[in-house]
């Protein structure tokens, strides 16, 4: 059961936009980047009305309020609308965030199943373990 929380602009616009630049630096799929750069262009001045802007926006606001280091994280699939899978290239490591609707945010990883956890760091070390093993 998903047991993270739902995020409703909880977070300074300006963190929001520092790590979507973050993430955009660090992403390679060139649909992810044009994601990426709508978002930026859009937030703020009414941008926060399109559905795209206001998911990432919860996604964001869950990986602000984690607290873990994510600096060479990209995005790296939105396999499915409210999932979210964020990889490290140079470290091998990804964890996923799950936003979708009418459900609480939450960390976690994919291996057969949606595995959800408690933070982002237990969703790496999952994952590692599941693509590891």
């Amino acid at each position: 059961m998903n047991q993270g929380k739902t995020y409703e602009g909880q977070v300074e616009q300006g963190k929001r936009l520092a790590l979507a630049r973050n993430f955009l630096a660090n992403t390679q799929n060139v649909y992810l980047i044009e994601t990426l750069a709508f978002y930026i262009g859009n937030c703020g001045d009414g941008g926060d009305e399109h559905e795209e802007v206001t998911e990432l926006n919860a996604v964001l606001d869950y990986i602000i309020e984690d607290g873990c280091d994510v600096s060479g994280y990209g995005l790296w699939e939105i396999p499915t609308a409210g999932v979210y899978i964020f990889f490290d290239s140079a470290n091998r490591a990804e964890f996923v965030v799950f936003a979708r609707k009418n459900t609480a945010v939450t960390a976690g990883f994919i291996s057969d199943d949606e595995v959800y956890t408690q933070n982002i760091r237990a969703a790496i070390e999952g994952s590692a373990q599941w693509l590891d093993g």
